[in-house]
């Protein structure tokens, strides 16, 4: 090994950018080069070095060419305090909440889904899959009929708990996971890659999310600057987002402060507290919770927010932004660009001079 630093390209985008000793890994260059790679010591010079590894079951194991072998049950303890079993990893898995369908994807585990809900229409290709209903009010009698080995449920409402006791009732196995900040999710791919046998996927997944965030954190390092984000998720019956909220999070991750101090998830506004917290971004979420939000510069009275006078006002999509999975990572990342931008500048003109210099001198 002859260099300090690494940087791995993939589809002519940095996706690694590190020192050797941190990102010379099993999980990080298996994703990197779609395959299984070990990494170990030279015998003689010490320096680590990387081996592809085939994978074969040995006869009579159960298994097929390329399969592991499960010899035990698997389970993970879910947000309801509950202890989910399996007899072998899930192979048939329908989850009510797309965030969590998502997440799977991003796993490379997109097979194992085998169903979806009405609202989820992300990756384009889950809408080839048959549809079992809402994620408040899913179609029991369609799911068993479907025979997953694996249901995945969100606690985020009291009601989405109903269908959850119904399917346990008919012997089904259901896990149910509360995510509301990023702790949680990366708490939740951790528990279904155990639940899919996909430990080394959900490593990978977590490593390159943390990445993400870490080039945000190291680009806003050098500012001090904090500039206050009011976040709506509903109008015209005003509902704004807490401290107790992904979105939250999304903003402090971003650079920014939640201009809300209230610890609920949303809270009930009106236009004369949007007016006395003045905020420096103004934003507004389009989605389920938040179809028609329409002009904010033409409501009533907004025209007097320091946001709209600056046009520091913009509208994001709902399911990036309030549904906590993999995608509230790029939110973190957009957000920041718009309440850092002269950083980001810095930081894109950096990245691509470091770029251009290694592949200069070779490293």
């Amino acid at each position: 090994m002859y260099c300090r630093r690494l940087i791995f390209l993939k589809n002519g985008k940095v996706v690694i950018d590190g020192q050797t000793e941190d990102v010379f890994k099993d999980c990080i260059l298996s994703e990197i080069y779609e395959t299984d790679i070990r990494v170990s010591k030279h015998p003689v010079t010490g320096t680590p070095q990387a081996h592809f590894v085939p994978h074969c079951n040995a006869v009579g194991s159960g298994g097929g060419f390329g399969e592991p072998v499960f010899a035990k049950s698997i389970s993970v303890t879910d947000d309801l305090n509950r202890k989910v079993t399996l007899t072998k990893p899930a192979e048939r898995l329908i989850a009510l909440y797309g965030a969590y369908n998502e997440i799977l994807v991003d796993m490379g585990l997109e097979r194992k889904l085998i169903a979806r809900t009405s609202a989820d229409k992300t990756p384009e290709s889950m809408l080839a899959k048959p549809s079992i209903g809402t994620h408040m009010r899913p179609n029991v009698e369609l799911i068993m009929g479907l025979k997953p080995d694996l249901i995945i449920q969100n606690a985020g409402r009291k009601d989405a708990l109903v269908p959850v006791r119904q399917l346990i009732s008919q012997g089904l196995p259901v896990a149910v996971f509360n995510t509301n900040s990023f702790a949680d999710l990366f708490s939740v791919i951790e528990r279904l890659a155990i639940l899919t046998g996909s430990e080394e996927r959900g490593a990978r997944l977590i490593y390159n999310l943390k990445q993400k965030l870490d080039l945000v954190a190291n680009t806003i390092s050098a500012t001090k600057k904090r500039p206050s984000v009011l976040f709506e998720v509903r109008y015209p019956d005003i509902l704004l987002a807490g401290q107790d909220s992904i979105v939250n999070e999304v903003i402090k991750l971003a650079g920014g402060r939640n201009s809300l101090t209230s610890e609920k998830k949303f809270l009930r506004s009106n236009i004369e507290e949007i007016l006395r917290l003045n905020p420096d971004f103004y934003i507004v979420q389009r989605g389920p919770m938040n179809r028609d939000p329409g002009l904010i510069e033409q409501r009533p009275h907004y025209y007097q927010l320091d946001a709209i006078k600056n046009q520091r006002f913009f509208i994001v999509e709902e399911q990036v932004f309030s549904r906590p999975g993999p995608r509230s990572v790029t939110a973190v990342e957009d957000l920041s660009r718009k309440l850092h931008p002269e950083q980001w500048k810095l930081q894109d003109k950096r990245l691509g001079n470091e770029i251009l210099d290694s592949s200069h001198t070779g490293k």
